[in-house]
């Protein structure tokens, strides 16, 4: 659910779309970047209130800080659903053109959260795979990008990591896909017909990660937890 208000009348619509997965971005800068938390605590905010709601959407300035690329989970999806302006945006309500605040927001939490890495890179023109280490986490928290995540017509928001993916290969156009899976209180690698268990350090930091597979705490399996 993407949330728009014009800088110009402050009219706001949203605008509701379904995804399958959720792409997280390795080359964003996070020096412009801010999670909704840290966005709670600038003076320089701007509270627009929702209708017959309690919810505040935050749109501040960005603060110059030094680079810093994301590097966990976490990051990627504070990145992800982070508000943004869009320039020289058409306001439906009002119709001029003007400075927009875009803001997304999950509807419902699903039971099962499929995130895909973006590992594409351009270099001087050629598109190559990006080898940077992505964190994987053990549990994650969606409730800072659920629309009314307090309330009772919302499912848990915690999710637990049960499988990943891994790209094997230094290119985009060739490789082999293995994968790390929880069975019981284990993980195992699985490449073709070849498994084996291996300690959960492995899972959770590697340069290969390409999908990332998330259970809701209240509808996991017994034999992922």
């Amino acid at each position: 659910l993407t949330q728009y208000i014009c800088s110009t009348c402050h009219g706001m619509y949203w605008v509701k779309s379904i995804y399958l997965t959720y792409t997280l971005h390795l080359q964003k800068d996070l020096k412009q970047v801010k999670t909704r938390e840290e966005l709670k605590t600038e003076s320089s905010i701007k509270k627009y209130q929702l209708p017959e709601t309690d919810l505040i959407s935050y749109c501040v300035p960005t603060k110059q800080s030094p680079s810093k690329y994301i590097q966990t989970v976490t990051q990627s999806l504070d990145a992800l659903f982070a508000p943004i302006n869009l320039e020289k945006y058409l306001c439906p309500i009002c119709g001029t053109s003007s400075t927009c605040s875009q803001e997304v927001f999950i509807m419902r939490p699903p039971k099962i959260l499929i995130l895909h890495v973006d590992r594409s890179e351009a270099r001087e023109g050629i598109v190559m795979k990006n080898p940077r280490i992505l964190t994987s986490e053990r549990e994650i928290d969606l409730s800072n990008y659920v629309l009314y995540p307090q309330t009772e017509i919302q499912p848990e928001c915690k999710y637990f990591l049960y499988a990943v993916v891994l790209h094997l290969g230094s290119t985009l156009k060739s490789g082999h896909y293995a994968a790390f899976v929880k069975y019981e209180s284990g993980w195992y690698f699985a490449s073709d017909q070849h498994i084996h268990p291996v300690s959960e350090d492995d899972v959770y930091k590697g340069a290969d990660t390409y999908l990332l597979f998330y259970e809701r705490k209240d509808a996991r399996s017994p034999k992922k937890r």
